[in-house]
C-alpha cells in the first residue's frame, strides 16, 4: 500500500517537471544570417534546423534544412540560378508594400516565396502540419540594413 502511494506520488511529482521539459523543446531561438547588405534575422524552433551558407561570385545563399527533408533558403545577389518554386504554379500572390508572396502545393507539399527588395526566402517541401511554422519563421524575419 505504501509503495502504491509513493508511486502515485512520484508520478504526480514528474507531470509538471515533463510538460516543462517537453515545452522547452519549443522554445525559439534567433538565427542571424548577415548578407551582402543587411542581416537577416530569424526566429527557429530549436535544435530543428541545419544551417548552410554557400558564398558564390556575386552573392550569399543560406539553406536552412529540417529533419523531415522540408528547407527555408535565404539569399541576396545577382544572377542567382533558379530556386524549384520558381517553376512551380503558383496558387496564391500577394503584394504588400515591397514585399511579394508567392505560394502554392506541388506533390502534397507547400512551398512558398517572399521577395522583400534585393532579399529573396523561400520554402519547400513542407508538409500540412508543418505549414503554419514555417509561415510563422517568413512572417516574422526581419532585415536590418548594414548602413
Amino acid at each position: 500500500m505504501k509503495t502504491v502511494i509513493k508511486t502515485n506520488l512520484l508520478v504526480i511529482l514528474l507531470i509538471p517537471f515533463l510538460c516543462i521539459a517537453n515545452s522547452c523543446s519549443a522554445i525559439k531561438e534567433s538565427v542571424c544570417l548577415p548578407l551582402l547588405s543587411c542581416q537577416v534575422k530569424m526566429k527557429l524552433p530549436r535544435n530543428e534546423f541545419r544551417v548552410k551558407k554557400e558564398n558564390y561570385e556575386e552573392g550569399i545563399f543560406y539553406t536552412l534544412s529540417d529533419k523531415r527533408g522540408a528547407y527555408i533558403i535565404v539569399f541576396e545577389g545577382a544572377l542567382m540560378q533558379y530556386l524549384p518554386e520558381d517553376t512551380l504554379p503558383v496558387l496564391q500572390l500577394l503584394r504588400d508594400g515591397n514585399r511579394t508572396i508567392s505560394s502554392g502545393v506541388a506533390d502534397s507539399l507547400y512551398w512558398r516565396k517572399d521577395s522583400i527588395g534585393r532579399i529573396r526566402l523561400s520554402y519547400n517541401r513542407v508538409s500540412p502540419n508543418s505549414k503554419k511554422t514555417f509561415d510563422m519563421i517568413l512572417n516574422s524575419t526581419r532585415i536590418r540594413d548594414f548602413y
